[in-house]
């Protein structure tokens, strides 16, 4: 899941190593058990030889007043352009010698080191002091024997009448409305004309729009103004935008908007009888309906107390050996997180900008989260080590062929695709990481217990009070 993204292996770096033999001397400070501050020294003849060979370089490129081109004085050129020389210098030796250090220092470095207070004249030594985070020591971790509760939801009466009532939902039918004034739960058909107020832009028309009274997702506007109309009759009100609109120019913005109701319908639902029943396609009657919805959702219920029980597994098994990881994994992993939610919202077209989400306190509210999934995830590898794990490349395949059927694409495309974006490892090692963790579970002491959901519910919230 996570590999060393040591930045100092470039060519850049490598040229450098190649023109000097530099001559390091290197303090190593532990500030933590995944975090080393080094104070490093590049020697000073190292330095001039720099100087001098970046001052010989610029003088053959600038011209100075006074002198014939190349031809200025290597004096005159270090006084004149002393903090560019000063900065390339800086810019040369300071990788290369960082990346030095950490070899020698033997450091699995992550992330990106901060260089600071550095100090460098022509003629002396090169300081700098940096901060490294490295990979932590994975503790060996006890996985065996953990005790958990497997729970799972007592399915009831009241939960199968609720799916046969969503069934039932699905089956119904608009019926026009005529003798009546429309009303909480009826379906409007209405004209929109709108205009934003103290504005001079194109009127906004929308034929044929359909609301539902009082539903969840209608302006309470729009409710209270078609709310006792009838078919024809027209209404003018004012409505304001909402903050979090997809379009900045929108959000907040009154329009004045008429409306025309051009239909009104109800929704009609079939009866709940054999009939209803067997016009699904695979049920005998209604009680052979309602007995095979139990047995779906007990089903579902049986694999919501396993997902549940991993879960639960994982955070057991992250509290029995914590351990300090990187800041630089918990970003990572806070980072993969916030843009989740912000293309969750841009697909219900929402821009993240105008969303009204405090993300600072979002990213402070999760990163205890976040810190919980990187140690469980450096657990199972470390669980994969010990039970030496591997991912045939069948099992890779059989994952990629997974994948692109999600994604309705072809296998081949979906391999070539992933391999360029180096998922490929990623995707090996959280396979890798699933076995570990099935380990843990096919070792735990499980105790199987049923529960009433909501009663479940609050008495986890009473706790947390």
């Amino acid at each position: 899941m996570f590999t060393d993204s040591s930045p100092f292996k470039g060519k850049s770096g490598e040229i450098h190593l190649e023109r000097h033999r530099l001559t390091l001397r290197v303090e190593v400070s532990n500030l933590s058990s995944i975090k080393r501050q080094l104070q490093v020294e590049i020697s000073a003849d190292v330095v001039a030889q720099e100087f001098d060979r970046i001052s010989a370089e610029l003088a053959r490129q600038v011209h100075v007043p006074g002198f014939r081109p190349g031809r200025a004085p290597k004096s005159v050129i270090k006084a004149r352009f002393r903090d560019e020389i000063r900065n390339e210098v800086i810019k040369n030796l300071v990788p290369s010698a960082l990346q030095n250090a950490v070899d020698q220092e033997r450091l699995e470095v992550v992330g990106e080191p901060s260089v600071t207070e550095i100090s460098v004249n022509d003629g002396k030594p090169l300081l700098f002091k940096t901060v490294v985070e490295i990979m932590p020591t994975v503790p060996d971790p006890e996985y065996k024997g953990i005790e958990v509760t497997r729970k799972v939801k007592r399915i009831t009466d009241e939960d199968v009448e609720r799916e046969v009532r969503r069934l039932q939902e699905t089956l119904a039918q608009l019926v026009p409305v005529e003798d009546r004034p429309a009303q909480d739960g009826d379906y409007a058909m209405v004209n929109v004309v709108g205009r934003y107020i103290n504005a001079n832009e194109q009127e906004l028309k929308v034929d044929n729009m359909t609301v539902v009274i009082n539903g969840p997702d209608t302006p309470p506007e729009f409710t209270e103004n078609i709310r006792g109309s009838r078919i024809g009759q027209q209404r003018t009100f004012r409505v304001k935008r909402r903050q979090e609109h997809s379009s900045r120019d929108l959000a907040g913005r009154e329009m004045e908007c008429t409306i025309t109701l051009e239909g009104l319908y109800t929704k009609e639902l079939p009866e709940l009888d054999d009939d209803f029943a067997r016009g699904l396609g695979q049920y005998e009657g209604l009680e052979d309906l309602r007995s095979k919805l139990r047995q779906q959702l007990e089903r579902e219920a049986q694999q919501q107390a396993d997902e549940d029980m991993r879960a639960e597994l994982l955070r057991l098994l992250v509290e029995r050996n914590n351990f300090d990881v990187p800041d630089y994994f918990v970003k990572q992993q806070l980072e993969s997180y916030m843009q989740s939610v912000a293309e969750t919202l841009m697909m219900q077209g929402i821009d993240p900008r105008n969303a009204g989400i405090d993300w600072e306190a979002l990213l402070n509210e999760r990163r205890p989260q976040a810190l919980r999934e990187v140690q469980g995830a450096l657990l199972l590898e470390r669980i994969a080590e010990l039970e030496a794990i591997e991912i045939s490349e069948e099992e890779l395949d059989a994952e990629v062929a997974r994948i692109a059927q999600f994604r309705g694409k072809p296998i081949g495309a979906t391999k070539s695709r992933l391999t360029k974006e180096g998922s490929i490892d990623s995707i090996r090692n959280r396979l890798r990481n699933q076995k570990a963790l099935d380990i843990v579970v096919d070792n735990a002491k499980v105790t199987t217990r049923e529960v009433d959901a909501d009663a479940d519910r609050l008495a986890q919230e009473a706790e947390g009070d």
